[in-house]
């Protein structure tokens, strides 16, 4: 396949991964404070992208880390790291990493229930 078509298609090297999270909070912790943490300190200062939701105490969605060529298990490590450091992490769990475009999904309507 030409490299236009792989690119277009999102396959080969232009492929984009990306993991499931779900993270619980411990109690009387601020989602909304947490949520800035998180995105300002994990997420974008590694270069990926999350979208998701939650409420109270539960916060769940993907994380997108990028293709092939931006390290997408060192950038997870760091992630989970920052997560396993910071305080007002009861519990979280990570999903496998999985192809954005052609995953199956299969995590991502359970991944909350899980936690």
């Amino acid at each position: 396949m030409k490299k236009r078509l792989r690119k277009k298609k999102h396959v080969g090297e232009f492929a984009v991964f990306g993991v499931p999270v779900a993270i619980r909070l411990v109690g009387g912790a601020e989602l909304d404070s947490f949520l800035d943490a998180l995105l300002e300190d994990a997420i974008e200062e590694n270069g990926c992208y999350f979208g998701g939701g939650g409420q109270k105490e539960c916060l769940s969605g993907i994380v997108v880390l990028g293709r092939k060529v931006d390290l997408p298990e060192e950038r997870l490590k760091r992630i989970s790291d920052w997560l396993d450091t910071n305080s007002n992490v009861a519990n979280y769990l990570i999903g496998e990493i999985d192809d954005l475009w052609y995953g199956s999904f299969d995590e991502l309507d359970t991944i909350a229930e899980k936690i």
